[in-house]
C-alpha cells in the first residue's frame, strides 16, 4: 500500500485539498494520505521546505511527499519528481523541495512532463496541485517507474537555508515557523548552542529586549513565563509556558530575531 504525504498552502477552508486527495484516490483507491499540513504561510515558498524537511524523517521509508506552495503556477517553472535513498518527492520546481533534498542521501530529480502521470482530464493552468502533482504521486506510490517521469535535471531550484550568524555570544537567525500555539522556530539548530551554558538569553528585537530563561520543556518556567528551548524538530524555539510566544513578541515567520546569551 502507498503512503502519500500532503503539504499545502491551501488551507482547509476550500475544497482544493479534497480535489487533490480525489486525483489520489482516481489513481490508487487503496492509497494511504496523511496531511502534513495545508496551513503554510500563503505563497511562502521557504515556510512549506522548512516544515517539510523538518517533519519527513517521521515518515516510513517508501513515503511519497507531495509538495505545493506554487505561486508560479501556470508560468514557465518545471514541474519534477525526485527520489532519494529513502524517500519520494513531487512539487514545482522552484525550491520547495531543496531543503528536503539536501538533508537527503542518494539524491536523484526528474523533470515531470510525461503525460501518464498527470490527471486524464483537461488540465488547469491554476490548479497543477490536482492535475498533475497529486496523480504523480500516486502513480509513484502505485510503482509507476520514476526513471520514466522525464529527463534527468541536476539544476533544480535551491533555496539557500539561512544560517545564523555568531558574533560572540549572539545569534542572529530567522523564523522559519510559527505553530498553531504560538511557538516561534527559529533557523539555529539546537546542537549549535550545546556548549553555551547561559541559563538565560535576551531576545533582542526593534521593539525592545527581553531575558528569558533556557529550559527543556514548557514547565522549567511559571505559567505566562517565556522560555528558550530545543523544539521536537531539532532547531530552537521561543515558547511561553500556557502562551502565544509570536503574539507576545510580535514576531513573524520570516523576521531576524537576535539571541544574547548571558
Amino acid at each position: 500500500m502507498s503512503l502519500i504525504a500532503l503539504i499545502t498552502d491551501f488551507s482547509t477552508r476550500d475544497w482544493y485539498v479534497a480535489e487533490m486527495k480525489g486525483a489520489i484516490l482516481g489513481v490508487d483507491r487503496n492509497a494511504t494520505i496523511v496531511d502534513i499540513t495545508h496551513h503554510t504561510a500563503p505563497g511562502d515558498v521557504r515556510n512549506a521546505a522548512f516544515i517539510l524537511a523538518a517533519c519527513m524523517d517521521s515518515f516510513p521509508v517508501a513515503t511519497v511527499f507531495c509538495a505545493v506552495a506554487d505561486p508560479g503556477v501556470g508560468s514557465v517553472r518545471r514541474a519534477i519528481v525526485a527520489r532519494s535513498d529513502k524517500y519520494f518527492f513531487v512539487g514545482p520546481d522552484n525550491g520547495i523541495l531543496s531543503f528536503a533534498l539536501g538533508r537527503s542521501a542518494g539524491v536523484s530529480v526528474r523533470t515531470l512532463d510525461n503525460v501518464r502521470f498527470f490527471r486524464k482530464a483537461p488540465l488547469s493552468a491554476t490548479f497543477h496541485g490536482r492535475d498533475i502533482f497529486a496523480p504523480a504521486a500516486a502513480h509513484l506510490g502505485a510503482g509507476l517507474s520514476f526513471g520514466s517521469a522525464g529527463q534527468p535535471v541536476d539544476d533544480y531550484v535551491r533555496i539557500d537555508f539561512p544560517q545564523p550568524l555568531v558574533v560572540g555570544p549572539s545569534i542572529t537567525a530567522e523564523v522559519m515557523a510559527i505553530d498553531s500555539f504560538g511557538n516561534v522556530v527559529t533557523s539555529i539548530a539546537s546542537s549549535q548552542i550545546n556548549h553555551i551554558n547561559a541559563a538565560t538569553a535576551d531576545l533582542v528585537l526593534p521593539g525592545g529586549r527581553h531575558n528569558i530563561k533556557r529550559g527543556d520543556y514548557y514547565h522549567c518556567v511559571a505559567p505566562g513565563e517565556p522560555i528558550i528551548y530545543g523544539g521536537s524538530c531539532g532547531y530552537i524555539e521561543i515558547g511561553i509556558n500556557g502562551g502565544d510566544a509570536a503574539k507576545r513578541f510580535g514576531v513573524s515567520v520570516r523576521e531576524r530575531i537576535e539571541l544574547v546569551f548571558s
